[in-house]
């Protein structure tokens, strides 16, 4: 693990329209933030839309985080970003 046990706390804002568009710099931004080894709380309070690719992304890094044994916490999820993981039956991966 990069980090080790002194790796800081990291923290990411998702953008209101997590789309396509926005996908490859939010993938690149997470695997940042897994190779650090610390734990990330992702604030995603400003989501107004968000797409299939952006949510495949997050769980993704979800799933990494989880099996590497990595704290990550989702923050304040809006109503967009809560409609749109229940309806590609992935919320069960976000909830804390």
């Amino acid at each position: 693990m990069v980090g080790g046990p002194m790796a800081n706390h990291g923290d990411i804002k998702l953008v209101n329209n997590c789309n396509i568009a926005s996908a490859e710099a939010l993938a690149h931004q997470l695997e940042e933030l897994f190779r650090t080894g610390a734990p990330v709380d992702i604030d995603a309070s400003e989501v107004e839309r968000i797409d299939t690719a952006a949510a495949q992304i997050l769980y993704s890094f979800f799933v990494s985080m989880q099996q590497s044994g990595l704290q990550v916490v989702l923050q304040r999820p809006s109503e967009a970003f809560i409609e749109c993981v229940t309806r590609l039956g992935l919320k069960s991966y976000f909830e804390n």
